[in-house]
């Protein structure tokens, strides 16, 4: 039975949404990709990633038993790859980033959610007190990280820490039709918006990174991580 804390890449989104009229080997194939950027990540379990293996090939109907063998061939091999390690290169540099994006108030969610439309309903319930932005790296996007060499992040701020701000009655009055109102609701977000966007490029870039962002809660921020080598959960052998 698939574990529902296993978050599991969707395929379409990957490789569209005509990857099952794609030849079976071919499935094969684009699964075994997804599993073992799924492994290099470095924040699924051999358990999760068995597990993901298991759904993927129910979902792109390959063999499941191959699927499994894959995952855990590429798991042995990341093992001995990271024994020659002498860091983690770019995802230690995110690590430090986020730890201190954390102690200045924003909620992180790495490595949590499938997706950023997973995790926004739960950024808002599952955070500090002191918290007033969020940051959500979803495992869909550390797969593409991995592939391309471009880590995408979702960002914005917590709607209970700004309550002070944009008050029910506020809104009530936006969307009555008072334009002074919605002129102040929409300053009042946009700002919110700059603040926790350029916080998160602030942290990242002072660790090294190179960063690109719009200046606008509608752009992605979009980090380099040529140099991903994070180490396996538990690093733990077969």
């Amino acid at each position: 039975m698939h574990d529902p804390h296993c978050p599991v890449p969707d395929p379409a989104l990957i490789y569209g949404r005509d990857v099952l009229t794609k030849d079976e080997p071919v499935r094969a194939v684009l699964l075994q990709r997804i599993t073992t950027h799924l492994v290099h990540t470095g924040y699924a379990t051999l358990d999760q990633a068995r597990d993901a293996a298991r759904v993927l090939a129910e979902r792109m109907q390959v063999d499941e038993v191959g699927a499994v063998r894959g995952v855990e061939e590429v798991w042995e091999r990341r093992l001995a790859e990271q024994a020659e390690w002498a860091d983690e290169g770019d995802a230690a540099k995110v690590a430090i980033a986020f730890t201190a994006l954390r102690s200045a108030g924003w909620a992180v969610r790495d490595g949590i959610d499938c997706c950023r439309d997973t995790g926004l309903e739960p950024v808002e319930t599952e955070h500090g007190p002191d918290d007033k932005f969020y940051v959500i790296l979803g495992v869909q996007e550390m797969i593409g990280a991995v592939a391309t060499g471009t880590l995408t992040l979702s960002f914005s701020f917590l709607d209970s820490a700004f309550g002070h701000v944009l008050t029910p009655e506020l809104l009530a009055l936006a969307n009555a039709g008072d334009r002074e109102a919605q002129r102040s609701w929409l300053a009042s977000v946009e700002e919110a918006e700059r603040l926790s966007g350029s916080g998160i490029v602030h942290a990242l870039s002072k660790v090294g990174l190179d960063v690109r962002w719009g200046g606008t809660g509608g752009d992605i921020i979009e980090v380099e991580v040529r140099d991903w080598r994070k180490r396996l959960p538990g690093s733990a052998s077969l």
